[in-house]
């Protein structure tokens, strides 16, 4: 029983798993991150990574419970329940907190593999968990959570049939919290109806119709007549005869580095998670765009480069750096890092996608690399670069004497008047000013806010939009400001809960901030 993760989520696997109520183990792996979830009876038990971050110490050290030294002490331990159970011997934990600590664990493991769309799959029905655990998981919150956040046009593609029945389920919708969208949806499927009657009579646009109404099919609202399914009958069948088998295969233990996940043998173990090549990669990619002296080299392309191999070289380094992908790491500063740098690889690929922005910056480079451009006070041509990253010299490290204070105004001039755009309605104008104030001066919080601004503008921009908001809070986060704007933009796209955390958060900076008050206040009677 094996297949691949754009087929079938993990949020409809566990779903598929619970309703046939399967015991096995559930291996993903994606790169080089690697995960088993166990299930009994069709609940999830326990689950295992082999990413550090994901290890009881580490939780715990994240999360303040108890003290380093005790952490330390029971680290030593080869597993995480054996870590566990060091930790009530010693008296540091109750076994009541012990569970409710690896409840939220498995939570935080399982909350950004369920967004995994891509990756492989493979469930095996021989694998028994032999450890003497088993973790109470409120699961359903865990699926709608993660049907809310995946890309919407994979969302869509999961109805394909426009002919496809949905049944109400009488009595789930009790004591559940959801949003507009959905209870608008759930309120159409009162008796079976196709999705074509479905779309006619939400009044939605179709996509908010589809995001809502998988909602309500991980919450067991609604039943679909002819979901995809993962596992075929016979296969079925035969995990279903593998439950009364008594042979159990060992759980794999975890080195003192990381959790390992078994191989495709039900008692072999996968090799350590390789935390110390991601922890080069992302340093490489620091240096890298340390001395990137244009939007090509931040890519690292060539600058004949067509635009497929551009797209291929951005859509690599978000495979590989995305934010989304550290942002359970235990160190802030390098989360930070990763937005900041990422950001830049956005706004280069933006750039050099498009043929007509991409001639403009050809040109201006061009113009740059003209001999005799060079600053006052230098004693040799340096020939200048705006980038992402920062003002570089072609022949040297620092710039020329009056070069940086005279890009410095340039940016600030353009940054004013693309302010000025902005609040005029300009959105083309304001985009191009605004983008070049941040591209000159990439470490002004200012520059990156109003930038992301202008980007939430546009339906098409916004997720770059948010990359510059998290830029700016990276750089600032103690501006309230920052945080209302991307409240503002979660909120346009639905994203009511994050939109709250972010007002919230900026009402901790500023208590009495009157605009993110009301803007809390009109969510939360929205709610």
């Amino acid at each position: 029983m094996k297949g691949q993760l754009h087929e079938h989520p993990l949020v409809e696997l566990i779903r598929e798993i619970s309703t046939a109520r399967l015991t096995g183990a559930l291996r993903l792996a994606r790169e080089r991150a690697k995960m088993v979830v166990y299930f009994d009876d069709g609940e999830i038990i326990y689950a295992i990574s082999n990413l550090r971050v994901f290890r009881m110490s580490e939780c715990l050290r994240r999360w303040g419970m108890i003290k380093e030294s005790e952490i330390a002490a029971a680290a030593e331990t080869v597993s995480d329940v054996e870590t566990g159970a060091a930790l009530v011997a010693r008296g540091a934990l109750t076994e009541e907190v012990l569970g409710e600590l690896r409840a939220r664990q498995l939570a935080d493991m399982l909350r950004p593999a369920m967004l995994w769309i891509d990756g492989a799959w493979e469930f095996d029905a021989r694998v028994r968990l032999t450890e003497d655990v088993r973790v109470q998981l409120g699961v359903s919150e865990l699926l709608v959570e993660a049907a809310r956040r995946l890309p919407q046009g994979f969302v869509v593609s999961r109805f394909s049939n426009p002919d496809e029945k949905l049944f109400p389920v009488p009595g789930a919708s009790a004591n559940l919290t959801l949003s507009t969208e959905e209870g608008f949806v759930m309120s159409r499927v009162i008796e079976p109806l196709t999705i074509r009657e479905l779309l006619a009579l939400s009044g939605l646009p179709s996509t908010q119709t589809f995001m809502a109404l998988y909602a309500l099919v991980n919450y067991g609202i609604v039943k679909r007549g002819s979901e995809p399914r993962a596992f075929n009958d016979e296969e079925l069948q035969d995990a279903i005869a593998l439950k009364s088998v008594s042979a159990r295969a060992a759980v794999p233990k975890a080195t003192k580095t990381a959790e390992a996940a078994p191989e495709k043998q039900p008692q072999a173990t996968a090799p350590a998670a390789e935390e110390f090549d991601e922890e080069r990669e992302l340093q490489s990619l620091f240096a890298r765009l340390g001395r990137a002296d244009s939007y090509y080299e931040v890519l690292g392309v060539r600058r004949t480069a067509s635009s497929g191999e551009i797209k291929k070289a951005y859509y690599s380094h978000a495979k590989r750096f995305h934010p989304d992908k550290f942002r359970q790491h235990t160190d802030a500063q390098l989360h930070a890092r990763v937005e900041t740098a990422f950001a830049e690889i956005a706004q280069a690929y933006d750039t050099l996608k498009d043929s007509q922005q991409r001639a403009t910056y050809d040109l201006s480079l061009a113009a740059k690399s003209k001999p005799g451009a060079r600053g006052k006070g230098s004693q040799s041509p340096r020939h200048t670069e705006m980038t992402g990253s920062k003002l570089r010299t072609l022949d040297g490290d620092a710039p020329a004497t009056n070069s940086a204070p005279a890009s410095a105004q340039v940016a600030e001039e353009r940054f004013r008047r693309g302010v000025a755009a902005l609040e005029q309605g300009d959105l083309n104008l304001a985009l191009g000013l605004l983008s070049e104030a941040a591209l000159v001066a990439p470490k002004n919080a200012d520059y990156r806010a109003y930038f992301g601004r202008a980007l939430a503008s546009h339906a098409k921009t916004r997720r770059q939009a948010e990359m510059e908001f998290q830029a700016a809070i990276a750089i600032d986060g103690s501006n309230a400001l920052y945080h209302i704007f991307l409240a503002e933009l979660y909120r346009d796209i639905g994203l009511h809960r994050r939109a709250q955390a972010e007002l919230e958060r900026a009402l901790s900076i500023e208590p009495q901030n009157t605009e993110a008050r009301r803007l809390l206040d009109s969510l939360i009677v929205k709610k």
